[in-house]
């Protein structure tokens, strides 16, 4: 009877543990909930973090591990539980986006009693900041902003050929600390320039030796130089419009030398530093804050250009009484042929040696004939009313200011004739070669335009070897 009993006690209890595991319920799916909804992808900018609280649901007794990976390694993604049901997701972006992007996060949960698993898509995209310049069209200057960042095509000039360069550096800047970040990828060059800076960045790529393959300008001014302009028609119905300032100059008005321009070696691409009220040369720093200066060599090549763009720091002066200027050791016909278009003057186009930026080019010859036009209102500009002409500033035409910052003669070594010399003036180049350059084999002169005490107006035979500024009419 016991034995029977105890059969039969074991018989139910087997029926009811089959009975329990036949109605235990499979567990639910894990859920996952957003208290701010993700219906749409979520915009980050850079240098933030964008950080996203979720819940999830149907844990019951169950305890969750969580991860997160971005499909885009340049913006970090951290995750965690903060307690058994809540948890948050942080997507962190780099310092500085220079690429739009569209980019998302997989977030995984693992139930690690249950071992259910699940995994969500959360959809992001970057931001460009507001202070991003994407210039397209190449040239050998490109404007930006103060803490602006700016993303400029590193080609030859304005042409479609690259420049096979290795690395690139800054070569001078012309105030301490101008550039935060600067590299190059995919034939473009990339800078963010440091908030309250003004002023000129030259920018070299560079081949492994070291050497120098092409100079781009980066130009930052305090104030648009593209936005007024003069805008003048000659008789022949050729409408100008000339930029508001030299070349480089950060500022467009009379007062300071920030007024000044670059100077520039006729026909060369690549700038030097201006001048001051003083009548000294303008301080060049390097990338790491020593001052720099230019180099003087007499030029020893028959056609120079190429020493000139790989040595854009050597100033040459010329031979035969500085006539053959920095272009040449020896007068030739092919040679002079070539290089009176080097700014565009015979194609009247823009060159790949043209320093202004995309859409400018060097002011021909003709655009300056409003300086003896009875309809351009002309207002000569002195340091203090009632000065002598030895201070003058310069001339207002149209309320559009001509300083006189001086000169560099061909020799290179010092800065004359600018405010407060005996005679200052303020020479500017056209892209115009002097029109002798076709029959006489004797010199290399081109066609500046001067603004001295007494007279204004485009004039030619100044040698190519001087320094002058340059201003950029709209083509």
């Amino acid at each position: 009877m016991k034995k029977l009993l105890k059969t039969t006690l074991l018989a139910l209890l087997a029926g009811m543990t089959l009975y329990c595991v036949s109605c235990t319920k499979e567990p639910k799916p894990l859920d996952i909930t957003y208290p701010d909804s993700t219906d749409e992808e979520i915009v980050i900018e850079q240098n933030t973090s964008y950080t996203l609280n979720f819940t999830v649901g149907e844990l019951g007794k169950g305890s969750v591990d969580v991860t997160a990976v971005s499909s885009d390694p340049d913006y970090t993604v951290s995750s965690k539980m903060k307690d058994d049901i809540y948890g948050e997701v942080t997507v962190t972006s780099p310092k500085y986006i220079f690429e739009s992007s569209k980019f998302n996060v997989i977030l995984k949960l693992v139930d690690t009693i249950t071992t259910r698993v699940m995994a969500d898509t959360i959809y992001f995209s970057s931001k460009l900041s507001d202070s991003y310049i994407s210039a397209q069209n190449p040239a050998n200057c490109y404007i930006a902003k103060e803490g602006s960042m700016i993303k400029f095509p590193t080609n030859i000039g304005n042409t479609a050929d690259k420049a096979s360069y290795s690395s690139i550096d800054i070569l001078w800047q012309d105030n301490l600390e101008m550039i935060d970040t600067l590299f190059a990828e995919n034939g473009f060059a990339y800078a963010v320039i440091n908030p309250s800076s003004n002023g000129n960045v030259i920018i070299s790529g560079k081949a492994d030796d070291g050497s120098i393959v092409w100079n781009w300008h980066l130009w930052i001014p305090k104030t648009d130089p593209t936005v007024t302009t003069l805008d003048w028609t000659s008789k022949g119905g050729t409408n100008f419009k000339m930029m508001d300032r030299n070349l480089g100059a950060i500022d467009a008005v009379s007062g300071t030398d920030d007024c000044h321009g670059l100077f520039y070696q006729w026909g060369r691409p690549t700038p030097f530093s201006g001048s001051t009220y003083l009548c000294t040369f303008k301080t060049m720093y390097t990338k790491g804050g020593e001052e720099i200066s230019r180099i003087f060599e007499p030029v020893a090549e028959a056609d120079n250009m190429s020493t000139a763009i790989a040595n854009p720091l050597t100033h040459y002066s010329g031979v035969s009484g500085g006539n053959y200027s920095w272009i040449t050791n020896a007068y030739s016909a092919e040679l002079t042929e070539r290089v009176a278009d080097y700014w565009g003057g015979v194609s009247k186009t823009k060159t790949k040696y043209d320093p202004c930026p995309d859409g400018w080019k060097v002011a021909q010859d003709s655009a300056w004939y409003f300086m003896s036009d009875a309809a351009v209102v002309v207002e000569k500009v002195f340091s203090a009313a009632g000065e002598e002409n030895a201070n003058l500033y310069g001339r207002n035409y149209n309320n559009i200011f001509f300083p006189a910052q001086g000169e560099v003669a061909h020799g290179g070594q010092t800065v004359t004739s600018c405010v407060g010399s005996n005679w200052p003036s303020g020479k500017t180049w056209s892209c115009n070669a002097d029109p002798s350059i076709a029959t006489s084999k004797s010199y290399f002169r081109a066609v500046a335009t001067s603004v001295s005490p007494t007279s204004a107006g485009p004039k030619g035979g100044l040698g190519f070897g001087y320094e002058l500024p340059v201003r950029c009419v709209k083509y």
